[in-house]
């Protein structure tokens, strides 16, 4: 269990380090994105060089991903580890029945675990927030490359990034990582408890 606990926690620590940079990378987008002046007309044709926003939009889409890979691979290990786990730990032997004082114990404390619906409202705000993030970002990058002449970026036109949209993928990355993170804290305290139950159980077995 307390092996369990210390990976849970690195990859909390995790997360969260990844959750920071994304977001300081969309703000830095943000400040380094192209502006209106930018833009070199010939003719009716336009031309938009790189700007230092498309790395670090890169850098903030690669960072998000991960770190939502990473919390939901948690949550999935935790609470539905029949579908997660391994084939090799389904084949492990199964703890042998509880006595009836064990069983109305364990009974009355699933009373206290958190509401399913409770926590698949939270996962879904979590994906939502992190598929518009992406979105966002992903546009946004785009748009920061390079739009030679006569190409643009969408039917020859060149583009520029608006300004708030890397900002407000930074807040949404934010808040997509807040919701995973507090789904998986809820899952991990859930899975810990019942392995707790699971081992007091053959405790009293063993006596």
């Amino acid at each position: 269990m307390e092996k369990q606990r210390v990976g849970s926690l690195s990859i909390f620590a995790i997360v969260i380090s990844l959750a920071i940079l994304s977001f300081v990378s969309c703000v830095i987008a943000e400040i380094k994105k192209v502006k209106r002046k930018d833009v070199k007309l010939q003719n009716e044709l336009c031309y938009l060089p790189e700007s230092h926003a498309f790395g670090f939009g890169i850098a903030a889409i690669v960072s998000l991903v991960v770190a939502h890979t990473l919390t939901n691979l948690l949550i999935c290990s935790n609470f539905f580890p029949s579908l997660c786990s391994s084939s090799s730990s389904r084949k492990k032997p199964t703890s042998p029945p509880l006595p009836p004082s064990t069983s109305v114990s364990s009974s009355s404390a699933s009373k206290k675990k958190p509401s399913v619906p409770a926590l698949l409202l939270l996962l879904l705000f979590s994906w939502a927030s992190f598929g518009l993030a992406v979105v966002l970002l992903g546009g946004a990058t785009s748009m920061s490359a390079t739009q030679p002449f006569g190409k643009g970026w969408l039917d020859g036109k060149c583009y520029v990034v608006k300004d708030g949209i890397y900002a407000g993928a930074g807040v949404l990355t934010l808040v997509s990582n807040a919701a995973a993170l507090g789904s998986a804290a809820v899952t991990v305290r859930k899975a810990q408890a019942e392995q707790g139950r699971r081992v007091h159980a053959q405790t009293v077995l063993g006596l």
